[in-house]
């Protein structure tokens, strides 16, 4: 089911794979700040190798007139927040759970902009699972299965390139059980539509994190 809930003059987007009645959901939300260069960038969540959802950042900074992130006084300004809720028979307790950029566009323009550098990217700060909360120092960047070392940005774990992954790996004991099983959204959610549990699910931004003081 997908549809808006509204509370407090704040948008919430949810997005959901319907499932049946007794299913329980899982809810997995993440925290993203971008670089926006001829559009903003846009991500795919994977749950192992399965897309189970996608999402396009809103307030991205314009590389191209505002400059980058990383140089700004308060990059945390620039987050957003997308939450997917997924059948538990998909979030199974061994599953990773990875963010990668879809849309990459780089630039080098010398003398031009901020740095000369226009640029579509992701800075990862949390993926939160069922309430348990992995923020940028307990992720992975991986290329190919293989560990990338980069410096973190404001405290946010970057994504520069198509091929990259952010990677949250289940503690040992595996992923937390959702609270509550859930087997629809209330709270005033209208528009509803059924989507098949076999089709990726789209999430437009959520909560957008203008308020959040510095981390």
């Amino acid at each position: 089911m997908s549809g808006i809930v509204r509370r407090s003059g704040v948008v919430l987007a949810i997005a959901a794979m319907a499932v049946s009645h007794a299913a329980a959901e899982s809810t997995v939300i993440v925290s993203l700040a971008g670089e926006a260069f001829e559009g903003p960038p846009t991500f795919e969540l994977l749950i192992g190798d399965r897309v189970v959802g996608s999402g396009t950042l809103q307030h991205a900074i314009e590389t191209e007139t505002d400059g980058r992130l990383f140089t700004k006084p308060r990059p945390s300004a620039f987050l957003e927040e997308f939450l997917f809720q997924v059948p538990d028979a998909v979030l199974l307790p061994d599953k990773e759970i990875a963010i990668v950029l879809t849309n990459d566009k780089f630039s080098e323009r010398a003398g031009q902009g901020e740095d000369g550098i226009f640029d579509r990217n992701l800075f990862v700060d949390f993926i939160r699972v069922n309430g348990l909360e992995l923020t940028s120092a307990d992720i992975d960047l991986t290329r190919e299965g293989v560990v990338q070392h980069l410096s973190y940005q404001a405290g946010m774990l970057p994504i520069y390139e198509a091929g990259q992954r952010a990677v949250a790996r289940p503690p040992a004991q595996g992923w937390p059980e959702p609270v509550t099983p859930v087997s629809s959204v209330s709270l005033g959610m209208t528009a509803a539509v059924p989507v098949m549990a076999s089709v990726p699910v789209k999430a437009s931004w959520t909560l957008p994190a203008l308020a959040k003081a510095p981390r």
